[in-house]
């Protein structure tokens, strides 16, 4: 009923303003503004205020209310578990803003963890196993600080290319990204001599 007496008040006073003053005149047929339906704008914790347009001229007015707009809240009681606390949520119906008077003898339960998947680990990470809570959805990941063993690719690759002046090398990588280590290293012969022939 308050908001209603508002805005007829302000409708008057649009069109006391209107009526006859140049400042608010942008049109030279548009003697007496007609305002539209106002469009009200609450703000909780200031002072809300109503927009109006002319529809002869589309200018746009604002009118502010004679005192702050306190929060209209609704309430629902809503029940908790392993991530989020129980209790009464506040929300205003204007502005939106909540929260949430808790429940002071609920006790939030421990997560219920279930297995989701494993993945083993190489020669540079732990295996992992990964956990999900089958009634918040949150995830847990836990090492198991094991290491896993290189593996070697089965081709050479070559190292050090054999030239005229130097000998090369090659050897076998291990396919783990970002592992460097080698094994089974072998000389490559020195372009343009014979290999060793023991008698």
């Amino acid at each position: 009923m308050r908001r209603l007496f508002a805005g007829l008040l302000c409708l008057w006073l649009i069109a006391m303003l209107c009526c006859g003053c140049d400042s608010f005149r942008l049109a030279d047929d548009c003697r007496a503004h007609t305002p539209g339906e106002g469009v009200y704008h609450a703000v909780c914790g200031g002072v809300g205020y109503t927009e109006y347009v002319c529809l002869l001229c589309g200018q746009t007015f604002t009118v502010a209310d004679e005192a702050e707009t306190p929060h209209e809240f609704c309430t629902e009681y809503v029940t908790g578990n392993c991530k989020y606390e129980q209790g009464t949520l506040h929300t205003c119906l204007l502005c939106g803003y909540s929260y949430l008077e808790k429940d002071e003898n609920f006790t939030r339960p421990p997560h219920t963890f279930e297995i989701v998947s494993y993945t083993a680990g190489d020669c540079r990470h732990e295996g992992c196993t990964l956990y999900r809570c089958g009634v918040c959805g949150e995830t847990n990941e836990v090492y198991d600080g094991q290491l896993g063993s290189h593996v070697f690719a089965e081709e050479y690759t070559i190292d050090i290319p054999a030239t005229t002046e130097h000998a090369g090398e090659k050897s076998r990588h291990c396919t783990t990204e970002g592992c460097d280590e080698r094994t089974d290293i072998t000389e490559i012969p020195q372009e343009g001599t014979l290999p060793f022939v023991p008698f």
